[in-house]
């Protein structure tokens, strides 16, 4: 049976950010988040790390942290996903959603949005990958 091995990257040291319309609230990386990135990405490249995907939260302190590992691992696609958003786990209030977002979460249960999130990101294909996920978790 093909195997799904994830990797889990936080982003880089990040400044205060402003609030977003979808109630995150976000900040570009900092000198200190792009070096941490380099360094990430350098050690990947030096390690022989291979990804099929380097997929990553639509945030900007992960998108831009994936942008830097993925200038270290040639040919490997970056790929947005709105499941790895700092919203996961937790609900977040409607108020603050955007449109497409309050369609989303409607009749959201936390089980069953976590459930969806791992079925999502370890889907078993026809062969075995490697995926580099970036999130803002913690």
């Amino acid at each position: 049976m093909p195997i799904t091995e994830l990797h889990l990257v936080r982003h880089g040291h990040n400044a205060d950010g402003a609030d977003l319309p979808d109630g995150n609230h976000d900040g570009e990386l900092t000198e200190r988040g792009r070096t941490q990135s380099e360094s990430l990405g350098e050690r990947l490249a030096a390690l022989g790390a291979r990804y099929d995907e380097i997929r990553h939260s639509t945030l900007p302190r992960a998108a831009q942290t994936a942008r830097v590992l993925a200038r270290h691992l040639p040919g490997v696609p970056l790929v947005p996903d709105d499941l790895l958003r700092e919203c996961i786990p937790s609900r977040p209030d409607p108020a603050v959603l955007g449109p497409a977002h309050r369609e989303w979460f409607e009749a959201w249960e936390r089980d069953l949005l976590a459930a969806r999130a791992v079925a999502t990101l370890s889907a078993v294909g026809d062969a075995d990958r490697s995926v580099l996920l970036v999130t803002t978790a913690t």
